[in-house]
């Protein structure tokens, strides 16, 4: 039998040991307070330690700890967007931002989170609300997108709020049985399965936590951290922006990636020749949708909530069929003016020649103009 040296051993254990200690400042920190600066959120998927700590992020926001941002896929798909709100504001500007937003967020998941994080919201809180036109035509939300945005826990929470239980209700009675039985595993008491030892699962929640420990040192170097992922940025707030010239460079870039009217599907020329097109004209908005929304406005309002909201005119049509969101936009201009709600209506605004970086999404030169409006209303 093969003799084990006991100084291996020996080593073998310090070294775990010192491990362990190493372990034990990031595991403490996150168990307190860790209220981690998230420039951009897009969705509340993750293990229930990431999930737990985007929602305190949220909370930290909302009290007036930076300017909260909630829109939709417009969020999501423009990281790479030097103007984006979240990119702009907190990398150039030095004012935090935090944004909300993926792909079909509408008004039943927006109005779910804010009532989840009604004890935050006061006349402290700074709140932008972009509103995707096209959201307001779909008449169901698919209960994936929903779980994917409305954690588990705090389903049973909103179904108990008077504000928001019937439009819930509403909508889970209008899902399938399959859809339904999504929606109820979600739910907290029925998300306690046993996984047992799965190795995907071993291993992704292992490599969670090297990166919890890494992220915590790396925070720790002084080369490794990002001003502009703070909640109190060192850098000066510019006393003057000169939003000319803030166009021209957006202008630039939009025209360094090719981006135009005419080099996408939105363009007149390929709209032409589609020989099915969304018909926005032969239907009303989604009821629904729109009684969500204006319980959303008016439970701000009760909040008295520093809220702007703007209106984005990126849709499939909006170059060839104005007239398409019209009733919609009508509607949302009459709430907004009801609760005495600034806002900004793009759609109203002449099209602008690279707007779009696809049939959907707003390039830099859109955003320089969302945030102008922005900046002039909170600054």
């Amino acid at each position: 039998m093969m003799k084990v040296n006991k100084n291996i051993i020996l080593h073998i254990t310090m070294a775990f040991a010192a491990v362990l200690v190493l372990c034990i400042p990031p595991l403490w920190s996150n168990s307190l307070d860790g209220i981690i600066f998230q420039p951009m959120i897009s969705s509340m998927t993750g293990s229930a330690h990431e999930q737990r700590e985007k929602m305190m992020t949220l909370s930290h926001a909302l009290k007036g700890n930076a300017i909260f941002f909630l829109g939709a896929s417009e969020v999501s798909w423009s990281e790479d967007e030097h103007y984006a709100v979240y990119n702009y504001f907190n990398k150039d500007l030095h004012i935090p931002v935090v944004a909300y937003g993926g792909g079909l967020v509408e008004s039943l998941i927006q109005f779910s989170l804010l009532t989840h994080f009604k004890k935050d919201l006061s006349n402290k809180t700074k709140m932008v609300l972009l509103l995707s036109p096209d959201n307001f035509y779909r008449a169901k939300l698919r209960p994936d997108i929903f779980e994917d945005h409305v954690p588990a826990s705090i389903i049973d929470s909103l179904l108990a709020d008077k504000d928001i239980s019937p439009s819930l209700k509403t909508y889970f009675s209008s899902l399938n049985g399959e859809e339904m039985e999504s929606i109820i595993w979600h739910k907290p008491h029925h998300h306690d399965r046993l996984f047992g030892l799965n190795k995907s699962t071993i291993t992704w929640e292992f490599g969670h936590f090297c990166d919890q420990i890494k992220n915590y040192y790396k925070q720790k170097l002084p080369f490794y951290r990002d001003d502009a992922d703070s909640w109190s940025p060192d850098g000066k707030i510019p006393d003057r922006i000169d939003w000319v010239y803030q166009r021209q460079q957006a202008m630039k870039m939009t025209a360094d990636h090719h981006v135009s009217a005419a080099t996408h599907w939105v363009s007149r020329e390929y709209a032409k020749t589609q020989k099915s097109k969304f018909d926005w004209s032969s239907r009303a908005p989604d009821a629904q949708q729109m009684a969500v929304f204006e319980k959303m406005i008016g439970m701000l309002h009760r909040r008295h909530v520093n809220v702007v909201v703007i209106v984005d005119p990126i849709n499939p049509w909006v170059v060839n069929h104005p007239e398409r969101f019209k009733a919609a936009d009508d509607m949302i201009a009459a709430t907004l003016k009801k609760y005495q709600i600034p806002y900004f209506d793009m759609y109203k605004q002449p099209y602008q020649n690279g707007w779009n970086k696809d049939y959907l999404h707003p390039t830099d030169l859109a955003w320089v103009d969302m945030d102008h409006f922005i900046y002039e209303h909170f600054q």
